[in-house]
């Protein structure tokens, strides 16, 4: 077993022996990244949008479950934090690993459980959280993330907080 960190949330989790877990970090081209992925793991899976931000993806190797993120430059350094907490939180959600998460967001004022809410919600109250962990204000960062990224504008009722 292995630990890893997850520094946008303060929190850390325990991969298996056989899990792999890949921050590829920032891309100059995501949907070129995507490619040169399926390709080394021969996956056929269907290519990303163009409008993308960031994207996880799931490739066994054998009896090794890897899984790869990434995200492009958005041009500002919290909507960039938006979508590593964002994209990492759909990692642990492939490594069923979202348990190590919930402490941290219940820190921050979220006020749900996490495993009752579908995933895109789940990935997007994380992004959230690690926004309020630097310190910004939950309508600041909420007007931030609703109005440059496709977050709906009811995000904030997850939680509990000003």
């Amino acid at each position: 077993m292995k630990l890893q960190l997850f520094p946008e949330l303060g929190c850390e989790f325990i991969l298996q022996d056989n899990e792999f877990w890949h921050n590829d970090g920032m891309v100059s081209d995501l949907q070129q990244w995507k490619y040169r992925l399926d390709v080394h793991y021969d996956d056929n899976s269907l290519p990303l949008a163009e409008e993308s931000t960031g994207h996880c993806s799931q490739y066994w190797w054998g009896r090794e479950n890897h899984v790869h993120f990434a995200y492009r430059d958005l041009g500002n350094p919290l909507l960039n934090l938006f979508v590593v907490a964002h994209e990492s939180t759909h990692g642990l959600t492939i490594l069923n690993q979202e348990e190590v998460l919930q402490s941290e967001l219940t820190r921050a004022g979220f006020n749900e459980d996490l495993m009752s809410l579908d995933p895109e919600t789940k990935a997007n109250v994380s992004g959230l959280c690690a926004l309020l962990r630097r310190g910004t204000g939950l309508v600041p960062a909420i007007s931030l993330v609703t109005a440059r990224l496709h977050v709906p504008d009811d995000i904030g009722m997850y939680f509990n907080c000003s």
